[in-house]
């Protein structure tokens, strides 16, 4: 059913993006790595002669850097991936990610699936396992898995980050990876830390080591910290980004072929087999030309 080999799962994870819908931060980043020369712009075209007048000429259209170099797009960039029942992401992005600061908007889009309104989830007890595949992988680009709570608490957060490097991500080739909430603290308390006698999942056979559990980001509330509530899940998605290393722009894509869940009660797995089912842009600080997730039937 997939066209992209389905490998094992990755256990490269860094210091996490951090962000918020409703607030000001925007989300460093881990360390970049070297970026690819920027695609050529096409020759300009040769007008043709009608009564003895050349025609004008129309000017290509510049490439945009998988790597490190080049202009931004002028149109929305369309999908590459060629697996089948899967969602690709796409996003323009320019560097470097500003590191939490706002300067810089354009440095990440995120993807994400929002509880029912009035409704929070429960993810106390939670693992999500995304499959994702990286259609150009690039050191300097990234992606971080996140799950928020909502707007009475603070818009607090926990995030996994993933560099797209090539070694780790070799191009259209799927692989797991997690974000484990069930070893940081439940709200209120210190956020962020085991409680006793939770430790994270132990590394499967395969894995470089023990995961690194996620980086957790207090919410604020009237300029007081609130711990993240991990009961109290309005949001949870994927981040597409740029590291604080990376110059110039890129195009990021992504392929999803399955979201998958442990211990969250009333969660589906997504299989994307006939639609995107609920995956859907952030429109906070969203990259110019940023479109929709696209489905690969």
């Amino acid at each position: 059913m997939r066209s992209f080999i389905t490998l094992g799962v990755v256990s490269l994870v860094g210091v996490a993006s951090m962000f918020a819908c409703g607030d000001d931060s925007d989300g460093p980043s881990g360390t970049a790595g070297t970026g690819a020369t920027a695609g050529t712009g096409a020759t300009a075209g040769t007008g043709g002669a009608t009564g003895g007048t050349g025609g004008a000429s129309t000017a290509g259209t510049g490439g945009v850097a998988t790597g490190g170099t080049g202009g931004a797009p002028a149109t929305p960039p369309g999908p590459l991936a060629t697996c089948t029942g899967c969602v690709e992401l796409i996003t323009p992005l320019v560097g470097p990610n500003d590191s939490g600061g706002t300067t810089n908007v354009a440095d990440q889009a995120q993807f994400q699936f929002a509880a029912a309104a009035g409704t929070v989830i429960d993810m106390s007890d939670g693992v999500i396992t995304w499959r994702v595949a990286a259609v150009a992988p690039n050191a300097g680009t990234s992606v971080t898995l996140y799950a928020q709570d909502g707007a009475p608490q603070g818009y607090g957060g926990a995030y996994q980050f993933f560099a797209l490097d090539p070694a780790a991500f070799p191009a259209n080739t799927f692989r797991d990876i997690s974000i484990d909430l069930r070893g940081l603290a439940a709200a209120p308390g210190d956020a962020g830390v085991p409680d006793a006698g939770e430790a994270p999942e132990a590394a499967d056979a395969g894995d470089a080591g023990a995961p690194v559990p996620p980086t957790v980001q207090n919410g604020l509330v009237n300029n007081v910290a609130v711990p993240f509530d991990k009961s109290q899940i309005t949001q949870f998605g994927i981040t597409l980004g740029v590291t604080a290393a990376f110059t110039g722009s890129t195009v990021v894509r992504v392929a999803v072929d399955q979201v998958t869940f442990s211990g969250i009660p009333g969660q589906t797995d997504h299989t994307f087999t006939t639609s995107a089912e609920g995956l859907a842009i952030n429109t906070y600080q969203l990259p110019p030309l940023t479109p929709a997730p696209v489905h690969h039937p």
